[in-house]
């Protein structure tokens, strides 16, 4: 396995107290020379509830939500053992969060302000607990103003990574920062947009030119159906950037879809992995790779198949109503209504004989 020197821990890495000194054990065991993190667990939703009913002035359904953040950092504080001091600068992040709504902004700019509270309050956990160089994603992704899906400036965040590579030694000390967030030009504070901080880990390997990246997730890479719906669907080992790109644009939720675009650019290979099984080798995702997998996917209204031979498709386009959504030979992407599901299912079984059972993934998706 090739060394990566940059990794990304998602929220339900980060989620609780032990899964933070999972990411920390990780950390130090990898060597790696940039950490990016997103918000810890489900942080990030709630703080869009707080803007949300801060914009309808829903005060008790505000005062609701602001206790539940207290109560799930106070349960990883408290689990932490945070002494005192730390504890008191935590509160003083989590004050400064509160007072940003004593004013009525209700702009998107303002909504991307405070869900970067999130990441950032990750980030401080992590720093207090280990030793790092900590850089604001302010101070490095650089972005447009399109706030809620702003643009990164490649050619700035790579500026930005030279000097940053130049003035300190990330080999000893790693470079950590959040994930998600950036800044436009006037320094506003931006985001990439909901599960953005894959995207940022992958501009940051970019710019750093990096070997390879790992993102750490819960599952042990990437399966052919989502395996906490089917827990027998088989995980795929290897596969192509661009097939890659195709079940994320469809409907798969590993990924960010943006993620691969700064990895094809400089060929850097991408491991997903699972923070609480690292012993597994988890799904690389690299530019050469022969696609021979069959991928389900949900996606509202549909259920989307990836890379089902022609013979199958046009068995199964008899008696179903396949729209196909992309030909390429020998391999198509197509797509059924979800109302024929139980019969769909079926016949597919039929021709790929010993296909995993969907029945749970298809309740799901109902």
């Amino acid at each position: 396995m090739m060394r990566s020197a940059v990794a990304k821990f998602g929220g339900s890495s980060l989620a609780t107290a032990s899964g933070i000194l999972r990411c920390l054990d990780l950390i130090k065991k990898h060597k790696y020379q940039a950490v990016i993190v997103s918000a810890n667990g489900k942080i990030t939703q709630i703080l869009d509830l707080l803007v949300l009913y801060h914009r309808q002035s829903n005060a008790p359904a505000f005062d609701q939500i602001w206790s539940k953040i207290w109560a799930i950092y106070d349960e990883i504080l408290t689990e932490l053992a945070f002494n005192s001091i730390k504890t008191t600068r935590f509160i003083h992040i989590l004050k400064a969060l509160k007072a940003e709504f004593t004013v009525a902004d209700y702009s998107d700019a303002f909504r991307d302000r405070v869900l970067a509270y999130g990441e950032y309050l990750s980030a401080f956990i992590l720093n207090e607990l280990g030793a790092f160089h900590f850089v604001p994603a302010a101070q490095l992704i650089k972005t447009n103003s399109l706030f809620g899906a702003a643009e990164p400036n490649i050619s700035a965040i790579k500026q930005n990574m030279d000097h940053l590579v130049q003035a300190r030694d990330f080999s000893v000390t790693p470079l950590l920062t959040q994930g998600f967030v950036g800044s436009d030009e006037q320094g506003h504070t931006t985001t990439l947009g909901f599960e953005g901080s894959d995207f940022s880990a992958a501009l940051v390997a970019e710019a750093m030119q990096v070997p390879a990246l790992t993102i750490w997730t819960d599952v042990t890479g990437i399966y052919t159906v989502d395996p906490r719906y089917v827990p027998e669907a088989p995980p795929i080992e290897k596969m192509s950037y661009a097939f890659a790109e195709r079940i994320s644009h469809y409907g798969a939720r590993v990924l960010h879809p943006r993620t691969l675009e700064p990895l094809k650019r400089s060929g850097i290979p991408l491991w997903v992995q699972s923070s609480l099984d690292p012993g597994q080798s988890g799904t690389l995702i690299s530019e050469h790779h022969d696609d021979q997998h069959s991928v389900i996917t949900y996606h509202q209204s549909k259920v989307w198949l990836h890379h089902f031979d022609q013979v199958t498709l046009r068995l199964l386009a008899d008696r179903f109503p396949i729209e196909i959504a992309l030909e390429t030979f020998p391999y198509s992407l197509a797509s059924v209504a979800c109302h024929s599901c139980e019969s769909f299912e079926i016949t597919l079984k039929k021709i790929h004989d010993g296909w995993c059972d969907l029945k749970k993934e298809r309740k799901h998706a109902l």
